[in-house]
């Protein structure tokens, strides 16, 4: 029972985290489009559309309370199992906990507002619209409370609202995406009750901008302190992550400000490009969430005196020695060169003791071969990742095999089940008959597969012949070439919602600039691929089916230079 928590803590924490924040967002973004833009514009939007609208935001908030809800207990279930397996904290002493209160409340608060619009209700009077004002505002409350603000002695208070600010501005502008797009499809071609909505709803998000940058501004001097610490520590460098992902919504934001500002012009002005964008807007959203849950499992910059990355670290890992496109033998002694390793004091490291990991950018498992593994696993990922660019460029130019870049998703896939798992490579260095000869290692190498490493070949084998049975209009569906941006998208997420190790905080922190890259590239090859199918046939389409194969071939120059060691 013990591992099973222990796994559980270590890999749901930072995505459950993730979800809160979403979930949150959503349910608090949701209230506020209802209050301040759906029950307002209403009558001028007639009564069909307007009570329309009303449902169909209500709906979408009150499952975002319900997912407020669950979450939250979902969370209290996992921290006090930690108190009282792990820690050994008695139940009782344990509800006590200031989080079970925190959280205790946001799970109210989530259940009070799905109970008052009832799945789409539109909420009636004053008293409701009051009481989904006041549970939205609990919702901020507790996630306020178990902030890192509420951990500061000096300056707790000021912190606190700044950070409900900031969570409040973001729910406002990006938590209301949903409710944005539902009212823009109901709209249709009304080019009147288009502009409307679009006009409103851009007045709150610059409103959700002016408080997102504002108290952005005041914690992040108070919790990163200086510029090298954005590139120094964990914090800084995924504080620096969410500020491109904000600058990226800033660009789409004032791309539909404008479009807006035509429709008030001339009605007739159409706004396909408002709904495409506002979409990639709600997806680079959800990044910023997962990438603001991925900070509360790093300590402030400023309390990070010691262990900070040098510029000169930073540089020797962007300056990599040649590619691994060898995988390493077992047994090796010489994986990296001498300057990358050193040994133990005689005193930590008795004669005959494996070396220990590199001076800096340690490997997570503290094993050399580990490190070379990963190593030559990220660099033919990079190599097929260049391939697959390359390819889809071709292809855009008009060279009919470009189009087969999709196959070497498949190849990707039979690389990693053969050669990519350290968990079964000892094997084959045994030979094939060896391996058949009744020794049972051919039993051990199908069981020995990790479970990550098959569902990513699965995976990669699915996204391949689907977007090949795209390309080649075996497949009609148009919804199934949306399957590729929405991986490149989701596997971006999984990146960004990662935790930050404790262990070796300056290994994993030059580790974590290689994904951090990944990541931004994936949402922007994802982002980029949508609006090419969204908008097919228009500039922006045009441009976009140019940039996301750009994105493919700046990540697998990433993913060749990737290093555990400098």
């Amino acid at each position: 029972m013990e591992p099973l928590l222990g796994f559980l803590l270590d890999h749901l924490s930072v995505p459950l985290r993730g979800l809160a924040v979403t979930a949150q967002s959503l349910a608090v973004g949701g209230v506020a489009f209802l209050l301040l833009l759906a029950v307002p514009i209403a009558p001028c939007l007639g009564p069909a559309l307007g009570s329309a609208i009303l449902r169909r935001a209500g709906r979408i908030t009150a499952w975002a309370g319900l997912a407020v809800a669950l979450v939250s207990l979902a969370r209290i279930a996992l921290q006090l199992a930690a108190l009282v397996g792990e820690v050994g904290i008695p139940l009782g002493r344990a509800l006590g906990a200031g989080f079970v209160g925190a959280w205790g409340a946001q799970t109210v608060a989530g259940l009070v507002i799905a109970a008052l619009l009832r799945w789409g209700r539109r909420p009636a009077g004053a008293e409701a619209m009051a009481s989904l004002a006041i549970a939205a505002l609990a919702i901020i409350g507790g996630s306020v409370a178990t902030s890192h603000a509420a951990g500061r002695l000096d300056l707790g208070l000021l912190l606190g609202v700044a950070t409900a600010l900031h969570e409040l501005g973001a729910a406002v502008w990006i938590g209301g995406l949903p409710c944005f797009l539902a009212a823009l499809a109901l709209a249709g071609a009304d080019g009147a009750s288009l502009r409307a909505v679009g006009r409103r709803y851009s007045l709150l998000s610059m409103a959700g901008v002016a408080a997102i940058a504002g108290a952005g501004v005041v914690l992040a001097v108070a919790y990163v302190g200086s510029w090298p610490a954005l590139y120094a520590t964990a914090y800084g460098l995924t504080t620096g992550v969410k500020i491109a992902l904000f600058l990226a919504l800033l660009g789409l934001g004032a791309a539909n400000y404008r479009v807006v500002e035509r429709l008030r012009r001339d009605p007739t002005t159409p706004a396909l490009r408002l709904r495409r964008f506002a979409e990639v807007e709600l997806g680079i959203g959800v990044a910023v969430f997962l990438t603001a849950a991925s900070l509360t499992s790093a300590p402030p910059s400023v309390d990070v005196t010691e262990d900070r990355v040098t510029p000169g670290e930073i540089a020797a890992r962007v300056w990599p020695p040649a590619p691994r496109l060898r995988s390493p033998a077992f047994g090796a002694t010489d994986l990296f060169s001498p300057l990358q390793v050193r040994p133990e004091p005689p005193e930590a490291a008795p004669r005959g003791e494996q070396m220990s990991p590199p001076t800096f950018g340690a490997p997570p498992p503290g094993d050399l071969l580990e490190a070379a593994w990963f190593e030559f696993a990220h660099d033919w990922a990079g190599l097929l990742l260049l391939a697959i660019g390359g390819l889809a460029i071709a292809e855009r130019c008009g060279l009919p095999w470009g189009r087969r870049w999709p196959l070497l998703f498949l190849a990707f896939a039979i690389f990693l089940a053969v050669e990519a798992d350290t968990a079964i490579r000892p094997l084959p260095d045994l030979g094939p008959s060896k391996d058949l000869a009744g020794t049972g290692d051919a039993q051990h190498r199908v069981v020995g597969w990790h479970s990550a490493t098959v569902l990513a070949a699965l995976a990669l084998t699915l996204l391949g012949l689907c977007e090949w049975g795209v390309r080649t209009g075996w497949i009609r569906d148009p919804r199934a070439a949306q399957v590729f941006p929405l991986a490149c998208g989701g596997v971006a997420l999984l990146l960004l919602s990662r935790g930050h190790t404790a262990s070796d905080p300056k290994g994993a922190l030059l580790v974590a600039i290689s994904h951090d890259l990944v990541a931004l590239l994936g949402l922007g090859a994802g982002s980029s691929r949508w609006i090419e199918l969204r908008m097919a046939g228009s500039r922006a389409g045009q441009i976009a089916g140019w940039v996301w194969p750009a994105c493919f071939l700046a990540i697998g120059l990433v993913l060749l230079g990737y290093r555990e060691a400098p």
